[in-house]
């Protein structure tokens, strides 16, 4: 009798342990005054990407949550889905718009008379407006990476100088390295044969206002 109770308690934390006889994820409603906690279920969710995961850890910081409130992680689900798959059907228009690539790198050491307070990496741009549609600004990040894949930093970029349709121009840009980050001084020290840089656009304006992009709304 003794066995048995044991192997029925046994099964119990196995189960337990397993996620069987647990809330299914995506019907726990979402409620801003608990929100650390649904986080903590859903981070513990294997089933979940980890974009989606992020999502969440990025709404339970938000000060507006009252779009979600009372809605299951499901529900939220759909509509995180939908609002990716335009965020990437607008990437892919603003990369066959303009096309940003970093064409030489240089590294700046610290020289507070010159100005710079930490060490810099100097980027040099190209930017070419191959479509037929005059942008008035555009901005997105660099996401530098190792010539293994691995990122090293990320770049925030805004340009509000337009680029007229066919027209290919430069720009520098300085980012600041923190000398105690490893990957960034990784990222200091190698010659831009050894990095890989990728542009990322986040958002567009062109000339007749109209706007594409996750930060859209942030164009003036």
């Amino acid at each position: 009798m003794k066995n048995k109770k044991w192997l029925a308690a046994a099964l119990i934390a196995v189960m337990l342990t397993s996620g069987c006889g647990s809330k299914d994820t995506k019907s726990i409603v979402w409620h801003s005054s608990e929100s650390s906690k649904i986080v903590k279920q859903i981070q513990s969710d294997t089933s979940l990407t980890k974009d989606q995961q992020e999502f969440f850890q990025s709404l339970a910081k938000s000060r507006d949550q009252k779009a979600y409130e009372g809605k299951t992680v499901g529900e939220i689900l759909d509509v995180y889905a939908k609002w990716k798959a335009q965020v990437e059907k607008d990437r892919e228009q603003m990369n066959q718009t303009l096309q940003v690539s970093v064409v030489d790198k240089v590294s700046l050491d610290q020289n507070a008379s010159a100005g710079r307070m930490h060490p810099q990496i100097q980027f040099d741009i190209s930017i070419a407006n191959v479509s037929q549609n005059d942008i008035q600004t555009f901005k997105g990040r660099f996401i530098v990476s190792d010539a293994s894949g691995n990122e090293l930093f990320r770049a925030d970029y805004l340009d509000t100088m337009p680029v007229v349709a066919g027209v290919t121009r430069t720009d520098t840009i300085y980012t600041d390295i923190n000398d105690t980050n490893e990957k960034e001084v990784k990222a200091y020290d190698s010659p831009l044969s050894d990095l890989k840089v990728t542009w990322e656009p986040t958002a567009m304006k062109f000339m007749d206002g109209t706007r594409i992009g996750e930060d859209k709304n942030e164009l003036r």
